[in-house]
């Protein structure tokens, strides 16, 4: 007998990701992280944050070597 749907819509709001390099930006930009444009990647030289809508879900990351530069994370 399968579960009911309340079993799996409980698991299905509660979301981990792993991903690595440049999914890594894209996972952090859907979890809440703010990313931004360097001065030289505008067309008027200026940084700026780049508007995302977070994806409330996603509760984890695990990121594996991501490109974080944009969120002004260095290692």
């Amino acid at each position: 007998m399968p579960a009911p749907l309340s079993f799996y819509a409980d698991r299905l709001a509660k979301l981990s990701l792993i991903i690595s390099d440049g999914g890594g930006c894209t996972a952090m930009a859907e979890a809440g992280g703010i990313p931004a444009l360097f001065p030289q990647e505008s067309s008027d030289g200026q940084s700026r944050t780049i508007e995302v809508v977070p994806d409330h879900r996603i509760k984890s990351l695990v990121l594996l070597a991501p490109a974080s530069v944009g969120f002004g994370l260095t290692y």
